[in-house]
């Protein structure tokens, strides 16, 4: 692998390895503006991907609020969570904590499935028709899969994911995409054209299918 190809390869995995974990104060923010009668919470995403967003306040004589509040922010938007009124003759205080998670649509999904998997395929030298094996190192199925590909003459790019960080980054991000709280998987994971298949059964038969449509 050239210099030039090794520094791109680098920073795509950088990339891929930001992309689920950006904290609060770069994806999402809560901001709160304040009126002389109200308090106005507001929730700010600022990620590619729409993003649903719960608060929680512990309040001190605020009207107005009676439990976690979950809203849906659009990506690159903004989103009103809630208003509460203050009070004129008390004294009042408050906190917040919020989580949030990707909440993304169909089309951002797409949009999102198609850059990493183009990625992929640019760290190959490869184009969209490529069939791609991820691999877990020492698998008999991964090894049964690539002994008749191989028998059948069918091209393939065969990626070890059970050892190689950025290979397995981009195949749970793609899995994840459609199955969210996948943690594991069984190999091997074939990507071919806009499908990944996974957790295959039956492999064999699976193979035999795949293998007639390539020829």
């Amino acid at each position: 692998m050239n210099q030039e190809k090794l520094i791109f390869y680098s920073f795509l995995f950088l990339v891929l390895s930001i992309l689920p974990l950006h904290s609060q104060s770069e994806e999402v923010k809560l901001i709160t503006q304040q009126t002389d009668s109200s308090l106005i919470f507001i929730g700010h995403n600022s990620s590619e991907l729409r993003t649903q967003i719960i608060l929680n306040i512990t309040q001190k004589n605020l009207i107005g609020y009676d439990g976690p509040i979950t809203k849906l922010i659009p990506a690159k938007g903004s989103e009103q969570m809630i208003v509460l009124s203050i009070p004129k003759d008390k004294p009042w205080s408050y906190q917040t904590n919020y989580t949030y998670k990707s909440s993304p649509t169909e089309k951002e999904l797409t949009r999102q499935k198609k850059r990493i998997k183009q990625e992929l395929l640019s760290t190959l030298n490869a184009d969209e028709s490529t069939l791609v094996v991820f691999y877990g190192e020492g698998c008999p199925r991964s090894i049964y899969t690539k002994e008749m590909l191989e028998k059948k003459k069918i091209p393939f790019a065969y990626l070890d994911a059970s050892s190689n960080e950025y290979y397995s980054k981009v195949m749970f991000e793609l899995i994840r995409q459609k199955v969210p709280d996948v943690k594991r998987v069984q190999y091997p994971v074939i990507m071919v054209d806009d499908q990944l298949e996974y957790d295959i059964d039956n492999l064999r038969w699976y193979l035999k299918e795949l293998i007639a449509g390539r020829k």
